[in-house]
């Protein structure tokens, strides 16, 4: 059952509306006993008279002497301005009465500018700030004394989510203004312009309130932040870190596709769905295989990379999921001049990029201080099961060896090798997903990017380790990883120390880091007990 206040703002309306057309309408010439033809100062009747329009003097009014000299002059309406008067304060007090509840609500809280009409208000949203941060609700004060944008905010996201208060005008309205906002603002619920956007517009979906073609453009509506390197080499792959990924209306689990992989978004970033405990995920996406291939005909120093995805919605319990959007963007990169190293497998000099000097003294650090270990799927109690999954790189803490002055990177396409006995070159095992580790030297503290974190094993790539099984009586004297940042499959580790974006000096050489003996006797004891297990 509506409020009082409702039939007495209807009541009023239709009284102030019948009103303004009786005075504004009622009283016309040649209608309900009135002149066809009259003065329009005195409204004397000259319907005698309408004859003498085309001459020179036209018709002059015998009683107040005004000259008339068309015949619509002649039949002007007449109307009442004091009952047009009393009819728009009938209206005003119908709007008074309609906007009172709102007003007067919880002690007068909303103050004046809950009288003010919900288009207006709408009107003023593209007035608000838009800078990230600025959206706070002022402490300790009634919502009546907040400042002006504040109060306005607050009145738009109550208004249209109460579906009592929202017409269909106000919802096409509010619409329109958020199609004419740039997704930046739109998805930003941090400012005051795009808290009002993403509250309204989620409301709306939890009250299942949007239209078809509204919910289509609103799901589809995102908003990425990207953290380029300014500058690559030719032939190198593109990374990038998303550094902000945000929606317009997050009511839904949601995942994103970049390039070929699927990554999660979780509070406003991505993280790849396939990701499993403690693997190792540099925090970067994929865009391109390759900046530019060596042999094209471009001759620009700057390439404008696409970047195209696919935005999906879905139940990540059923693990079921639906397209509801696109990525589409376009991010220029500078190509940038390699000087070419001493071997194919070692990165040049490249513009813009520091090349660790000491190769020697950095390699003897690295091999002295990372220790690999093989990571095992495990049961309950603790039994391993089935072949490593990956490898683990961890940082070791001697008191003595090498120190550090800089940070640097190291990394590229990895291979797992293996030496048997009476043999002297290494046989591929396995091939690991290329990915850079990053040492960082800060206020006298070495810290180790991608500690205790494991790489896991490309499909189909090297030998495997049932390779091993099948050499009758051969032992497997030693095992190692070998990183190579350069001379690679295109698309595959090449140049990957680059893709640190906090890059210091980069390692341009490949990096041998053996197995400890102990690590190669609980490989040795899988070996031995295949196939029991």
């Amino acid at each position: 059952m509506g409020s009082p206040w409702t039939a007495i703002a209807w009541t009023l309306t239709a009284a102030g509306v019948a009103m303004f057309m009786y005075a504004a309408f009622w009283d016309r010439p040649g209608r309900r006993g009135r002149p066809a033809y009259r003065c329009r100062r005195c409204w004397y009747d000259l319907t005698g008279t309408a004859d003498r329009l085309g001459s020179l003097q036209g018709v002059v009014c015998p009683e107040c002497g005004r000259a008339h000299h068309s015949r619509r002059a002649l039949r002007r309406t007449r109307r009442k301005r004091w009952a047009v008067l009393v009819s728009l304060g009938v209206l005003a007090g119908a709007y008074a009465s309609s906007v009172w509840p709102r007003v007067s609500a919880y002690g007068f809280v909303n103050g004046w500018v809950g009288a003010v009409p919900t288009p207006a208000l709408i009107l003023m949203v593209p007035l608000l700030d838009d800078t990230p941060g600025s959206y706070a609700r002022p402490q300790g004060l009634p919502v009546a004394r907040w400042p002006l944008m504040e109060q306005v905010s607050a009145q738009v996201v109550g208004r249209l989510s109460t579906e009592d208060e929202t017409g269909w005008f106000e919802h096409w309205l509010f619409h329109r203004v958020a199609r004419v906002t740039p997704p930046s603002v739109l998805t930003d619920g941090t400012s005051k312009r795009g808290h009002v956007f993403t509250s309204v517009y989620g409301n709306w979906a939890r009250q299942r309130r949007l239209w078809s073609d509204e919910e289509d453009w609103a799901r589809s509506v995102y908003f990425m932040q990207l953290e380029l390197p300014e500058s690559l080499p030719q032939m190198s792959p593109v990374h990038a870190r998303v550094t902000s990924f945000r929606r317009l209306v997050e009511d839904r689990a949601c995942r994103v596709r970049l390039h070929e992989r699927v990554y999660e978004v979780r509070r406003g970033t991505l993280l790849p769905a396939d990701l499993e405990y403690r693997e190792r995920w540099d925090g970067t996406v994929r865009l391109s295989d390759y900046l530019r291939w060596v042999n094209s005909m471009q001759a620009s120093p700057r390439e404008m990379l696409p970047i195209a995805g696919i935005i999906f919605e879905g139940d990540r319990t059923a693990d079921i999921w639906w397209p509801v959007g696109e990525i589409r963007e376009v991010h220029g990169v500078n190509i940038v001049h390699e000087t070419p190293g001493t071997r194919t497998d070692v990165i040049g000099a490249i513009e813009g990029y520091r090349l660790v000097e000491d190769v020697d003294a950095i390699r003897a650090w690295v091999q002295s201080r990372i220790r690999v270990e093989f990571e095992w799927e495990q049961d309950r109690i603790g039994n391993r099961i089935g072949w490593p999954k990956g490898v683990v790189f961890r940082m070791q803490d001697l008191p003595d060896g090498p120190g550090l002055d800089a940070g640097f990177t190291f990394g590229g396409s990895i291979v797992l090798m293996a030496r048997l006995e009476g043999q002297e070159d290494g046989v591929v095992i396995a091939s690991l997903d290329p990915t850079w580790w990053g040492v960082r030297v800060r206020d006298g503290f070495v810290e180790f990017v991608g500690h205790a974190q494991w790489v896991g094993f490309e499909e189909a790539d090297g030998m495997g380790f049932e390779y091993l099984t099948g050499l009758h009586e051969v032992r497997v004297e030693s095992m190692w990883i070998e990183i190579h940042p350069k001379g690679g499959v295109v698309g595959g580790g090449e140049y990957a120390p680059l893709w640190d974006p906090e890059v210091e000096r980069v390692f341009p050489e490949p990096l041998r880091i053996e197995f400890s003996e102990s690590e190669m006797g609980g490989l040795r004891e899988k070996l031995d007990a295949y196939p029991a297990w």
